[in-house]
């Protein structure tokens, strides 16, 4: 299984993180250009992924917090 995340020419986040089944997953983006990045789901004999905690930070590493 995988998950598409799309971002476009107003996104600022350089990174997100996120929780799957209790696994963080952590996926690089190139600020301010619009792309397509798709993320594997760690493995599990669950028929149900369960997603937590998104975090988005900016090109410095910084917590980003109106997302």
């Amino acid at each position: 299984q995988m998950f598409m995340i799309v971002t476009n020419n107003e996104n600022k986040a350089a990174k997100m993180q996120v929780c799957i089944n209790g696994q963080q997953i952590e996926q690089p983006f190139t600020p301010y250009q619009p792309s397509i990045s798709w993320i594997r789901f760690p493995n599990t004999d669950k028929s149900e992924y369960e997603f937590r905690d998104y975090r988005y930070y900016d090109q410095d590493g910084n917590l980003l917090k109106d997302f």
